[in-house]
């Protein structure tokens, strides 16, 4: 079964295009994705450590506005302290559900809590009138422990928010390479398609050019036989133009001429009847010889009785004729009904016949030549074959009058065969379909 290259082009062009939007279309997204990932991990990060510095600054405000309170305490002092810290506890409160929400499992934001809570406490007792009493260099020691374990915790969660931006890297950097290896294959696949296409339409592109070439060369060939069969149809007309004027010089041309003079002399018999008697019978012969050539001459452009009686008379009287101007034996079989053939089939057949003696003729120098016609199931067969000396160059069996049969048996969706060899002979067979109405 043939393959058809076209539309498997088609289909492998489609599924190249197809890899290739693909490959397109991954790389847009995934690098949007992993530029995406990245961003949102950068932002979570910073977010956190700017809370974790949010609860620091807090933690350190708070202690500063105690120990302003505590190097000039009085009641007055002491209620700004206040209202500060519950300011900057407020704003701590704040930072610490954000953290919640960055840091949703894991003990660290409850600790935090926990050590602010004991921070927070710590501070109330620094500002109560009896710690204002103690001495102010003593120092908050209390409220130095506290704010030191918050600050470690804060320390503790600033390191587990860079370790979660670490393995958000890493995980960033495993589907990095994923997605690479994902690329490279896609694009080995993609190019070995785009290859094998290349390869594929190289090959088909230089089966076109070959053809092409192929196509080209018979046209010239075709002009060329075409321009040698024209020149030689217009010989075979000037031959059969120089024929029919030397059969009409010769022939009815010299009959007339006598039948004139024997007129002539039948004007000049002076009465006598003997005389007037044989000149008639001399002028009566020369007027049918003048009609018979003429009708010789008709029968062999179109002989009538092939329409008036039919093709088996007619291509016995062309046999008989034939074998009587070239003294060559002609043999003919007829078999089957070929008196109601079509009345195409039967000018095809003899025309076939006709150009198969007039070959014979001139170039077959046969002894012998049969013809045979055959009328069965539908299908009109015809056969001449001679014992000349045959032929073997190609040339030589496509002169313009085996065109002109090849041509009529084309009309007729026949079929046409020429089996020469030098020294055997030639058999021409016609087989044409006979349509039953």
């Amino acid at each position: 079964m043939k393959l058809r290259t076209l539309p498997l082009l088609g289909s492998v062009f489609g599924t190249l295009l197809a890899l290739i939007l693909l490959t397109s279309a991954s790389v847009f997204v995934k690098s949007s994705e992993l530029q995406e990932r990245f961003a949102g991990a950068e932002r979570r990060y910073h977010q956190a450590a700017g809370l974790l510095i949010g609860v620091r600054t807090d933690i350190y405000a708070s202690m500063f506005t105690v120990q302003q309170y505590l190097l000039n305490p009085s009641n007055e002092t002491r209620g700004r302290a206040r209202e500060e810290l519950a300011k900057v506890r407020k704003s701590s409160d704040a930072h610490l559900s954000q953290l919640q929400t960055r840091f949703p499992s894991g003990p660290g934001v409850n600790e935090l809590r926990d050590e602010l809570e004991r921070h927070w406490r710590s501070l109330d007792i620094a500002l109560s009138p009896a710690r204002a009493k103690q001495s102010s260099s003593a120092g908050p020691t209390e409220e130095t422990g506290a704010l030191s374990e918050a600050l470690q915790v804060t320390r503790d969660m600033d390191e587990i928010n860079t370790a979660n931006l670490n393995e958000e890297h890493q995980e960033l950097e495993r589907s990095r390479r994923s997605f690479g290896r994902f690329l490279f294959w896609i694009t080995l696949l993609t190019v070995s398609v785009g290859a094998a296409v290349s390869i594929v339409s190289l090959a088909r592109l230089r089966r076109f050019e070959r053809e092409n070439e192929s196509e080209r060369q018979k046209t010239l060939r075709a002009e060329f036989e075409l321009r040698r069969l024209s020149q030689q149809l217009l010989k075979v007309q000037e031959e059969e133009r120089k024929n029919i004027s030397r059969e009409l010089h010769d022939e009815v041309g010299q009959v007339l001429t006598g039948l004139r003079i024997e007129l002539g002399n039948l004007h000049r018999s002076d009465g006598n009847s003997e005389i007037f008697e044989s000149r008639m019978r001399e002028a009566k012969g020369l007027a049918e010889n003048a009609l018979r050539a003429v009708r010789n001459m008709a029968m062999l452009l179109r002989p009538s009785m092939l329409d008036d009686q039919g093709l088996a008379p007619a291509l016995r009287w062309l046999a008989k004729e034939f074998s009587r101007r070239l003294e060559i034996p002609v043999t003919v079989q007829i078999e089957g009904d070929v008196e109601h053939l079509p009345a195409g089939h039967g000018v095809c057949v003899y025309r076939v016949v006709q150009e198969a003696l007039t070959n014979c003729a001139r170039h077959a120098q046969a002894k012998h030549i049969f013809i045979s016609v055959n009328v069965a199931d539908s299908r009109l067969s015809a056969t001449v074959e001679d014992d000349g000396v045959g032929f073997q160059s190609r040339e030589q069996g496509t002169g313009i009058g085996l065109l002109g049969i090849s041509e009529r048996v084309r009309e007729l969706r026949g079929t046409f065969f020429i089996d020469s060899q030098p020294g055997i002979g030639t058999r021409v067979e016609v087989e044409l379909p006979i349509s039953k109405v």
